[in-house]
């Protein structure tokens, strides 16, 4: 099996839940029947894959080819340590107006919500700039490699949701596409919510389908949560 840090998976506030559910109303009616919304249970959004081979972290092996021992314990503790204090704060939706700060060399604005082939993606952001992505580097001294920092220089600041995906039933030019992008976008103007990212919300996913259906995915707390 594989493993992921994930936040949010399984029960969620009522307010979270409510405003998910929302906006997978709204793709329903924009995308019609070739898209599957995932339960709001398999929502969540990940902060870096944990996964190992034989001691060594898989990401390093797949992305480098060489073995880096890992020690899982000791990155959830660390983890822990981080949020415990200074929880992380993440916002989706809502008007975004500093357009220097960019996601993959990309407006927010653009980014906060799209069509990624078959992937219908939601994407939020911290208050405070490259905090997600300092997490995401501290890992590696734990021997954790995150999935989008295979070159040193790369930074993942997004708190990336999957809400669903669409079935090859979907047909639709890429100008049809970006209207419905737009549209979304739009609509999330006037429509955000902001969460919190305690350890308590974070989870160890334990999967063999990345989509993280309950039927086939086992998850623990964070240790020290």
């Amino acid at each position: 099996m594989k493993a992921s840090i994930v936040a949010w998976y399984g029960d969620k506030t009522a307010a979270f839940a409510s405003w998910l559910a929302a906006l997978q109303t709204r793709l329903e009616a924009e995308l019609g029947s070739a898209f599957r919304p995932y339960d709001l249970a398999q929502l969540h959004a990940t902060l870096v894959d944990v996964s190992q081979e034989d001691g060594s972290g898989a990401m390093f092996r797949e992305l480098h080819g060489r073995d880096v021992a890992c020690e899982l314990n000791g990155f959830e503790a660390w983890l822990a340590e981080q949020l415990r204090d200074d929880v992380l704060r993440v916002r989706f939706g809502g008007v975004i107006e500093d357009s220097a700060w960019t996601s993959r060399g990309r407006p927010r604005a653009d980014r906060r919500f799209s069509i990624q082939g078959d992937k219908v993606v939601l994407i939020g952001w911290t208050d405070t700039k490259g905090r997600l992505d300092a997490i995401r580097r501290g890992a590696e001294r734990f021997g954790f490699l995150h999935r989008y920092h295979a070159s040193p220089d790369a930074i993942d600041d997004d708190c990336y949701m999957r809400l669903g995906c669409l079935d090859a039933s979907f047909s639709a030019s890429q100008a049809e596409i970006e209207a419905i992008e737009r549209d979304v976008r739009s609509s999330l103007d006037g429509s955000s919510i902001d969460m919190l990212m305690t350890a308590r919300d974070l989870r160890i996913a334990y999967y063999v389908d990345e989509t993280l259906p309950p039927s086939t995915t086992r998850t623990r707390q964070l240790a020290g949560a």
